[in-house]
């Protein structure tokens, strides 16, 4: 006998049942199956059909929920004559979108993103931080129960430059959801802003008219900022 899916799925697909013998006539083949021979937990809407005398093909008809841990047996005579037979699969289980990971800011804010919305409360009591020493935990503060893939934490200790940090989650799940998952991440700071370069565009270079490249070890945003140059024999100078 052998059976899809194995693992988890992301999304509604066919369920295959594939007996070790032929267990319906031929007229029954690509005819829809008997409602109460399949028995599937959480309760979904499906169809299916024999492909073979010895295939079942199951449908959900609308999407399953994520986070989802569902089980599906055979009922009636089709039960005694597999032993009992019945599957389990998890459809979306939790995890960290790491589409878009990229460190973290020195600070108090810790960004999160998950596949899929996870309920504040349940980050806070499930979900634990620790610091570059890993016996130092970094408590989160509350801050309602919000409930979506992507959360701010505040932490009531501050997240130091170049600093790791380890997220970790245990038995925490989506909202909704019956499969609870362990999630571990380590989250770097990135380091104090230093000047990694700094040159003159071009080999000649005219008075009041100079372009001066600055490269930095992290992302600025300047708007209104001002740079102060400094230069031997001459005075400062205010760049914008």
């Amino acid at each position: 006998m052998s059976y899809t899916p194995k693992g988890p799925i992301d999304g509604s697909q066919p369920i295959r049942i594939e007996l070790d013998k032929p267990v319906v006539d031929a007229a029954e083949v690509g005819k829809p199956v008997d409602p109460h021979l399949v028995l599937i937990s959480p309760d979904i809407e499906w169809k299916g059909f024999w492909q073979d005398r010895q295939t079942l093909v199951i449908e959900p008809t609308k999407p399953l929920a994520p986070s989802t841990r569902y089980e599906v047996s055979l009922a009636g005579d089709l039960a005694s004559r597999t032993d009992r037979f019945s599957l389990a699969f998890v459809n979306k289980p939790l995890a960290l979108d790491t589409s878009d990971d990229k460190e973290l800011a020195p600070g108090y804010a810790f960004p999160v993103l998950f596949n899929q919305p996870v309920a504040a409360s349940d980050l806070i009591s499930h979900c634990m931080l620790t610091g570059p020493n890993a016996s130092t935990v970094v408590p989160f503060q509350e801050y309602g129960n919000p409930t979506s893939p992507k959360h701010t934490l505040t932490t009531r200790m501050r997240l130091d430059p170049g600093g790791s940090y380890e997220l970790a989650c245990k038995d925490l799940g989506g909202v909704g959801g019956n499969d609870y998952q362990q999630i571990t991440a380590t989250n770097h700071v990135r380091a104090g802003l230093t000047v990694e370069s700094f040159s003159l565009a071009g080999d000649a270079v005219e008075p009041d008219d100079a372009q001066i490249v600055v490269t930095f070890s992290n992302p600025v945003v300047l708007n209104n900022s001002t740079l102060t140059l400094a230069s031997t024999g001459a005075p400062n100078t205010g760049v914008q």
